[in-house]
């Protein structure tokens, strides 16, 4: 499904989620994939994850705290992954549940692949508020090995209404003084986007090495497979070898079916076997049926016009 309107997409994941978990409050096991293409936007992949949550509310499941650990943590203990920790700035960061779990011993205990981002910047009030934000984005409250990020949450309609100049000067100079100036790199999107994307190049390049590594490691196993079925001359067609071994499978295919495999499997039941006993318990099935519904007679006549019919110009045993 293409879309060109961010409007028709949200409608789009909303019946989305909708078909999922109906109009209840729950989570579905089950991802929505949305892909985004722009000369604009940098190649990333993202996954929304649900917040973490205490308390079921009306339209939950009772045990929807779990469900939602367990879906989070697929995704957060992949050691490839870069972990978002949203946090509300009014709120102290000693009670950020998406930090406890991003920091715990079975994800990233040492804080090397979170990032702590805060939400709601515009919404401090009092300075007390604003020289608490200023401590977490300086590393000093929280320490995290990446840091923290903060963003200014703006509805579609503010967005649309404020060009985007005015929006980074409203991100950038809101809310510090000028011995907090250097905080300015670390407010805003486009700020939290282009510290994503280095950071995840600085994770590639660090990864490449080992990644290479299993490549070369699957191809020297993939060589040995080769060498033992006799098939890595280095002249050899890559189609004609696929297509020798579609037929070495089909040959071991029927094999397998007939029952003329010199070696007889003692451990399990075959295909031929499992096919031959389907075919008999739908024989007596349909034996079964039509006995019911014809006469001895007649049941007879139609029994003997089969067998004839099934032998064709063969004599039967």
């Amino acid at each position: 499904l293409e879309l060109f309107n961010f409007s028709l997409v949200e409608t789009e994941i909303v019946r989305r989620t909708e078909k999922r978990v109906g109009l209840t409050k729950n989570i579905s096991h089950e991802p929505i994939h949305l892909d985004i293409y722009s000369a604009r936007f940098p190649d990333l992949q993202f996954v929304d994850l649900p917040g973490f949550t205490k308390t079921p509310v009306v339209g939950q499941d009772d045990d929807i705290e779990d469900q939602i650990l367990e879906i989070n943590l697929k995704y957060m203990k992949d050691e490839n992954t870069t972990i978002l920790a949203i946090h509300d700035a009014t709120q102290d960061i000693g009670v950020s549940e998406a930090l406890k779990q991003a920091l715990c011993h079975q994800v990233d205990p040492e804080g090397k692949r979170t990032i702590g981002v805060l939400t709601k910047l515009d919404l401090l009030q009092t300075v007390a508020d604003k020289r608490r934000v200023a401590k977490i984005l300086n590393n000093k409250t929280k320490p995290l090995k990446l840091g923290f990020m903060g963003v200014i949450n703006t509805t579609r309609e503010n967005y649309h209404d404020k060009n985007e100049e005015q929006k980074k000067i409203n991100e950038s100079n809101l809310f510090w003084s000028k011995k907090e100036e250097d905080l300015n790199i670390k407010i805003g999107i486009e700020h939290l986007r282009t510290f994503i994307t280095s950071t995840l190049a600085s994770k590639l390049s660090q990864v490449m090495p080992s990644w290479k590594q299993l490549c070369m490691k699957d191809q020297q196993k993939i060589g040995k497979e080769l060498k033992e079925l006799n098939s890595c001359e280095d002249d050899i067609e890559y189609e004609d070898l696929i297509a020798k071994f579609v037929e070495q499978s089909i040959e071991n295919m029927k094999v397998n079916i007939q029952g003329l495999d010199v070696c007889v499997d003692t451990h399990q039941i075959s295909t031929g076997a499992t096919i031959n006993e389907s075919i008999k318990q739908g024989v007596k099935k349909a034996s079964k049926d039509a006995r019911e519904s014809h006469s001895v007679f007649d049941f007879l006549q139609i029994l003997k016009m089969s067998i004839r019919n099934a032998h064709g110009i063969r004599d039967h045993v």
